[in-house]
This record gives C-alpha cells, sequence and structure tokens, in this order.
C-alpha cells in the first residue's frame, strides 16, 4: 500500500522477510539467514542510514536475538538478559536517528515465550506482548489492550494509505491524533473494508456472516462464522 502510494520503503530483517514482501514493493532490502547478535548487527548496520535518509517514509528492522536465544537457553537465561539488553541497545540506536516532531516509531513483538523456551499455547506471557508507539501522531496515554490483528491498520492510518483488504482488525484511531475529517474518513474506509472482506469471506467459504447484528462488530461475525465452519470440518480433518 505505501508503494503504491509512491512512499520510499525498506526492510532490514530475517529472510522470511524477503519471502513475505514482493521486491518490486522495495526500495531497499537487507536479508539474513542468521538469528543471533552477529545477524542483529548486521540488520542494523544496513537499516540505520535508511534512517538518515528523510526520503524513506516507511522503514521495518527485525530484531531476532530475543527469540533465537530463548529458543535455545529459556526465557530466564543470563543469555536472553543479554539478548534483550542489545535489543535495548539497537532501539537506543534508532532513537538516536529520529526526529520525533515529525517521525513515528512502533515497537511491537509477535508473541513470548515460556519460562523453558518455546511459543508454549495460551499462556499469558506468550500471548500479551507489548505494543509502543511515540512520535508524530500519536496521542499519548496507556491503554486498553488491543489485538495484533489492529496493528496494520493502525500503521496504514499514521501513513495515509488504504487499510489492508483482509484486515480483520481496525486502526486504533484513539491512539492517534486525527481531525475530525481523518477520523470519519478512516471509519468509513474501514466499514467498506470490512463490507467487502465478509462479501469474500462468504463467497469462498460457503457461509453466511451476521453482519447485521446490532453492537455486533463485521470483524467478530467473521470470525465467529469461520471458526463454525471450522468446527464442521475438524473431525475429517
Amino acid at each position: 500500500a505505501a508503494a503504491r502510494r509512491g512512499m520510499k520503503t525498506a526492510v532490514s530483517g530475517y529472510n522470511w522477510f524477503e519471502k513475505l514482501i514482493p521486491e518490486t514493493d522495495l526500495d531497499a532490502g537487507f536479508f539474513t539467514p542468521g538469528e543471533d547478535e552477529a545477524a542483529d548487527l548486521d540488520v542494523m548496520a544496513a537499516a540505520l542510514p535508511w534512517l538518515d535518509d528523510p526520503a524513506y517514509q516507511l522503514v521495518l528492522i527485525h530484531i531476532d536475538q530475543v527469540d533465537h536465544i530463548q529458543h535455545v537457553y529459556g526465557a530466564l537465561s543470563p543469555e536472553t538478559t543479554q539478548a534483550a539488553s542489545n535489543a535495548d541497545g539497537y532501539l537506543e540506536q534508532v532513537l538516536a536517528k529520529l526526529d520525533l516532531e515529525q517521525d513515528t516509531l512502533l515497537i511491537c513483538s509477535d508473541h513470548g515465550h515460556i519460562d523453558q523456551g518455546g511459543h508454549g499455547g495460551p499462556e499469558a506471557i506468550v500471548l500479551q506482548q507489548p505494543l509502543v508507539l511515540i512520535g508524530a501522531g500519536i496521542n499519548p496515554g496507556i491503554y486498553a489492550d488491543i489485538l495484533q490483528v489492529d496493528i496494520a491498520p493502525t500503521i496504514a492510518a499514521l501513513l495515509g494509505t488504504n487499510l489492508p483488504a483482509s484486515a480483520l482488525g481496525q486502526a486504533r484511531t484513539e491512539m492517534l491524533y486525527l481531525t475530525g475529517t481523518q477520523l470519519r474518513t478512516i471509519t468509513d474506509a474501514a466499514e467498506t473494508q470490512q463490507s467487502w472482506l465478509a462479501d469474500a469471506v462468504e463467497a469462498a467459504l460457503s457461509i453466511t456472516i451476521e453482519r447485521n447484528s446490532a453492537g455486533i462488530p463485521v470483524s467478530n461475525a467473521l470470525e465467529t462464522a469461520m471458526q463454525t465452519r471450522l468446527r464442521t470440518e475438524q473431525l475429517p480433518r
């Protein structure tokens, strides 16, 4: 979406991202097969110069050693403490490159680890992770928990791009400084996107989504309908 708007974009991180993002949508990229401290140092060396260039408007930096070390040594190990300290140092380097009057920094994680290391299952330490937003366009405060699927629409709202077509989440507009016009535009766009997504899911899965129930967001109705369909297939699967 950023590339379609003519924004200059870049990614530095683990090589999964090279497979996830079409090459034509990136102006710059660095990808490594490594997951340790040495790999993260290479990632930072590639990314920091982009932050000096005001032409770049969306930069993703993926720091991997905290996850890697927990898999190897466990979440409570001194090695993990050191990896987390290293990551803090990288964040300090990133912040030193930013002007928070005009730049925005978003820090997030995809999951945590159980004490012995590993992704576990429904444990809170695995499912509940911090989200930090600071800088231009951000309304400071401490907010209620959000869903991970809310992150992409929120970034889209910050950038002024279209919302992701398959997004189940919502832009967390309460966290952003928005004019009344901007808020209405995002709200209207979200209603349209969710309606289109519901149409697509109904057609693809041959299900009915009760999207007009009072007080029930379309995203909740989508999830309920998909889970209902999944339950009918679990035994055969």
